[in-house]
């Protein structure tokens, strides 16, 4: 793994509503994922899920820096990360084994996770397996347990991976376009230079390859989190980061 500290970064990535520095670790065999670290302190690991990206923590991380240490990395296929088109790269094992690496390669202790929606499991599969690195969880609209017997997850899967749900994810966008307006309150916080952010981060087909592996989420996070049962997790996926970053401070 090799480390290396980025300034140069799309031109559509606005400095006023992200004003952090781009980093980038290079992970096996030809993966770089974005990830910003500010502030100074005990660890805040700041974990997205689906479709979004770190721009979604940009508030909660400017009014936490000056006290703590910040992280929030771009799972592969998403954000700033470097796109791939290989299947194999996209289960959600291969997520939290990159965010482990990542962590790993930072040396983080006392870690606080904070994790939505495919963050969920993949902070809760690095819990498991190094809980001494881990000091308080928060947990927002995810799940930790098995969900291949779910209905509704395995309703979801069944449509995603049909050919119109493939189509919608990857010619129209629908779950940046739709689906995660749907999860948001107040959609008056999704402002068209907001949404563009996340428009921008998946603008073609090709690059919409890791959202639209969405359909895994039944057959594959019973082997990240095979035990973890009876507790439901539930808040505003994006409702309580995008009120948090409505109120930019100038």
């Amino acid at each position: 793994m090799k480390h290396s500290a980025e300034t140069a970064r799309p031109d559509w990535v606005s400095d006023a509503m992200y004003p952090f520095e781009s980093r980038f670790l290079t992970l096996p065999p030809d993966h770089g994922m974005h990830y910003i670290d500010e502030g100074e302190g005990e660890p805040i690991v700041f974990v997205h899920g689906n479709p979004t990206w770190s721009f979604e923590f940009r508030q909660p991380i400017r009014q936490l820096r000056s006290e703590f240490r910040c992280i929030a990395p771009d799972h592969i296929g998403f954000g700033l990360s470097s796109r791939s088109s290989r299947r194999e790269d996209h289960p959600p094992e291969s997520h939290a084994h990159r965010l482990a690496a990542l962590l790993d390669h930072l040396d983080l202790r006392d870690i606080t996770l904070f994790m939505t929606d495919w963050g969920g499991p993949f902070g809760l599969d690095y819990t498991r397996r190094h809980p001494e690195r881990v000091r308080r969880l928060v947990i927002a609209n995810t799940w930790c347990w098995p969900v291949s017997d779910d209905f509704h997850f395995k309703s979801f899967s069944f449509l995603m991976s049909s050919w119109i749900g493939q189509y919608l994810i990857k010619r129209h966008n629908v779950f940046v376009n739709k689906v995660m307006p749907m999860a948001v309150g107040d959609r008056d916080v999704l402002t068209p230079d907001i949404m563009a952010h996340y428009r921008q981060a998946q603008p073609s087909s090709p690059t919409r390859a890791a959202c639209a592996c969405c359909w895994m989420v039944a057959h594959h996070y019973g082997s990240l989190i095979p035990d973890a049962r009876g507790v439901r997790c539930t808040a505003g996926l994006h409702h309580r980061c995008e009120q948090l970053a409505a109120n930019d401070l100038e």
